[in-house]
C-alpha cells in the first residue's frame, strides 16, 4: 500500500499529540518546584526583582546585563543563549556563552576586524570569568562575525562549539559577506576573540 506524504502527516501529528500529554505533565511539575517523584522544592516564590521566581531556599546571582559594559569596555550583547560551564584556574568558573544574534540588529558582539569571520555579521561568544565566591572577575568578546549562535556542546578538552543555527550565504541573502552555518570552536583559555 502506498503511503502518501498526507497520511505521513497526519500519522505524525496524532503520535505527537500523544507524546505532547506526558511531556505537559513533567513541565507542569517542574513549574511548581515538582520532581517526577512527586517530593518537591515548594511553590515557586515571587522575585522582588522580577527577574527569576525560585522556590523558598534557592537564590541567583546575576553576572552579566545585556547593554552594561564588559571588561573590554564593549557593551554586554543581547540574545544570550547557549552556555557551558568550565572548572577555571584558583577555583574560577569560566563560562562560554552564545549570543543568538542574525544580521540585522541594534547589538552585535564587537571585536576588531581581523577577529570576525563575517564583518557584516553581528553574533558570537563572550566570556565570563567568575570567582569562588559567585563574583564576576572579567567578561569579554571570544568569538564575533557569526550569525544566530544558538546550540553548542562543550568538549573534554576544554573548549566550547558554538554552532550557528543558519545556512545563509552570499548568493542566498545581502546581509551576508561569506557562507554561514558552521561550528566555531572557542577554548576556554582564550582571553580576546579567536581566530573564527
Amino acid at each position: 500500500m502506498a503511503f502518501s506524504r498526507r497520511r505521513f502527516i497526519v500519522g505524525a501529528g496524532m503520535l505527537g499529540g500523544i507524546a505532547v500529554a506526558p511531556l505537559q505533565a513533567l513541565y507542569t511539575r517542574a513549574a511548581f518546584g515538582q520532581t517526577t517523584k512527586g517530593a518537591g522544592y515548594g511553590p515557586l516564590l515571587p522575585d522582588p526583582d522580577g527577574r527569576l521566581d525560585l522556590p523558598a531556599g534557592f537564590r541567583y546571582t546575576v553576572f552579566s546585563v545585556a547593554g552594561d559594559l564588559m571588561s573590554d569596555g564593549n557593551p554586554v550583547p543581547a540574545a544570550h543563549d547557549g552556555t557551558a560551564a568550565f572548572a577555571g584556574p584558583g577555583g574560577t568558573t569560566i563560562l562560554v556563552r552564545n549570543h543568538e544574534i542574525g544580521p540585522v540588529g541594534l547589538t552585535r558582539v564587537v571585536a576588531p576586524r581581523s577577529k570576525l569571520y563575517d564583518p557584516l555579521a553581528r553574533g558570537g561568544t563572550t566570556t565570563l570569568v567568575v570567582s569562588a565566591g559567585r563574583r564576576l572577575i572579567k567578561d569579554y568578546a571570544s568569538l564575533a562575525g557569526t550569525v544566530y549562535n544558538c546550540g553548542g556542546g562543550a568538549t573534554p578538552w576544554g573548549s566550547w562549539i558554538s554552532c550557528e543555527e543558519d545556512t545563509s550565504t552570499p548568493d542566498t541573502s545581502p546581509l551576508v559577506s561569506v557562507p554561514h552555518g558552521y561550528n566555531f570552536e572557542v577554548p576556554i583559555s582564550a582571553t580576546a576573540p579567536v581566530d573564527p
